[in-house]
């Protein structure tokens, strides 16, 4: 506890120094746009476009070495303005969500062959880099312009390189400093589950995660790592929808190696009521549930729509799904496309059951329901397994 409260400490004391880099950089950038500036106050508005392309710049660094060594793009972030490749979603940004640089890449190997040590170094420096080539114009011109934005690309550069990490990112500089000596890298027995975990966390569809993957994470031989990703294979099923039957076999064979839990039991609710047509056992199941955990109430309030909906009760299935979808809006970042099809799945069950719909043709969800950042069907808090303390077995 102390350790992690000493991490924690010095993580913030980078931060405060980071967040005072940018203030002397803003100042020299300032101070160089106006320059000899005829207009001033027209320059100044300049300042922060340029702060923006010098952020665009750096994203696009680590972009390119993750292309160039044979990685898929998940999503990129510059500044507010965030866009998820596979979901063809753009989205604003929070500052609470940002790296302390101001944006981020999410990448992942798109083959077992380009996960080496080399390919994470490429992808990481792409972005310090880059920014190192934005500066050049502080030798080559004289352009006030060139000058200020070429002193916030190099400032860019230099705070990534800072060794610091916040909730949701660390620094490239850390990131670096780990690939180099090891220390923080995941064991090869936990490789798989905490890539796997992040993909889930920015939103890759479940049923889109690699099999090659998911097979090392199930090949591990460290049970924890093993557990989760057979953790994963049930949401997976369940992601895919058609014929609840292999869904409902991969289920019962979890619980038989595992037992029980309360995500099984929210899972085995939903299938149960939207999918096999047994409201009975889903009722059994969610009966006097209490689910304190936040992690689990999307899966909660997905499962006790879908019941509500296949007893025929759409006035409380329509409740539910409003509670879902205000909680996931104020909790994800970018939409989870499952999540989407499985509140339209519920709806179409809901008037179907109310005698004025058609039965539930979900192509995403019944049919066969990337890119993650964070991909499932009744859960997208995200957690793969249990790959850290903090995280809860969910996968779905």
């Amino acid at each position: 506890m102390s350790e992690a409260k000493d991490q924690g400490s010095e993580d913030k004391a980078w931060r405060l120094l980071t967040a005072a880099g940018w203030m002397v950089a803003g100042l020299f950038a300032a101070r160089t746009l106006l320059a000899n500036a005829p207009e001033p106050l027209l320059h100044i508005v300049l300042l922060l476009p340029l702060f923006g392309a010098a952020l665009l710049l750096h994203e696009a660094g680590h972009a390119l070495g993750a292309l160039v060594v044979g990685w898929r793009i998940l999503a990129v972030a510059a500044g507010p303005l965030g866009y998820h490749l596979a979901n063809r979603q753009l989205v604003y940004v929070p500052p609470r969500r940002r790296a302390d640089i101001g944006g981020f890449v999410i990448a992942f190997p798109a083959r077992p062959t380009v996960w080496t040590r080399e390919s994470e170094v490429i992808f990481t420096a792409g972005g310090p880099t880059a920014s190192l080539f934005g500066a050049l114009p502080l030798l080559v011109s004289a352009d006030n312009m060139a000058g200020a934005f070429a002193i916030l690309s190099l400032a860019t550069a230099l705070l990534s390189l800072l060794p610091y990490r916040s909730e949701f990112a660390e620094s490239d500089g850390t990131h670096l400093w780990h690939l180099a000596t090891g220390r923080g890298r995941a064991s090869p027995e936990w490789r798989a589950s905490q890539m796997l975990h992040e993909l889930v966390r920015h939103q890759l569809r479940l049923r889109e995660l690699p099999a090659w993957m998911l097979d090392e994470a199930l090949a591990s031989t460290d049970s924890d790592a093993r557990r989760s990703a057979e953790a994963l294979r049930v949401s997976i099923a369940l992601d895919r929808g058609g014929d609840p039957a292999p869904a409902r076999r991969i289920l019962d064979d979890f619980r038989a190696a595992h037992g029980g839990s309360l995500w099984l039991d929210l899972c085995d609710a939903y299938l149960a009521a939207a999918r096999e047509a047994r409201p009975e056992h889903a009722r059994a199941l969610l009966a006097d549930l209490v689910v304190e955990q936040e992690d689990m109430r999307p899966l909660h309030l997905a499962a006790s729509a879908a019941s509500a909906a296949a007893d025929g009760n759409r006035p409380r299935a329509l409740d539910e799904l409003e509670t879902l979808d205000a909680l996931l809006g104020a909790r994800d970042l970018f939409e989870d496309p499952t999540f989407r099809d499985l509140r339209a799945e519920i709806r179409a069950l809901a008037e179907l059951q109310s005698g004025i719909g058609t039965a539930p043709t979900l192509t995403s969800a019944s049919a066969s329901v990337s890119g993650g950042n964070s991909a499932r069907t009744l859960s997208t808090s995200a957690a793969v397994g249990t790959v850290t303390s903090k995280h809860s077995v969910l996968g779905l």
